[in-house]
């Protein structure tokens, strides 16, 4: 797969993501506790991560991912 094609499929990614968050923000905000640290985490983060960790998933499967909300550990697939 080439450079431009990749770049055209993650702009489409992001774009989708985006619609994501917002369609949630449109809805109201809710903030959870993190376990692990003192931070805070919203459900449209783990919304968004979960998408797009679906997405590298579907798309890549033989990438590497790191996601923060879920933990921040380097996860391999495939």
């Amino acid at each position: 797969m080439d450079y431009p094609t990749i770049l055209a499929m993650g702009k489409t990614a992001i774009s989708q993501a985006g619609k994501i968050a917002l369609d949630i923000q449109a809805k109201g905000v809710t903030l959870f506790e993190k376990t692990r640290d003192y931070g805070t985490v919203s459900e449209a983060d783990t919304a968004v991560e979960q998408f797009l960790k679906t997405w590298v998933r579907t798309t890549f499967p033989d990438e590497s991912i790191v996601a923060e909300e879920s933990g921040g550990e380097a996860l391999r697939i495939g």
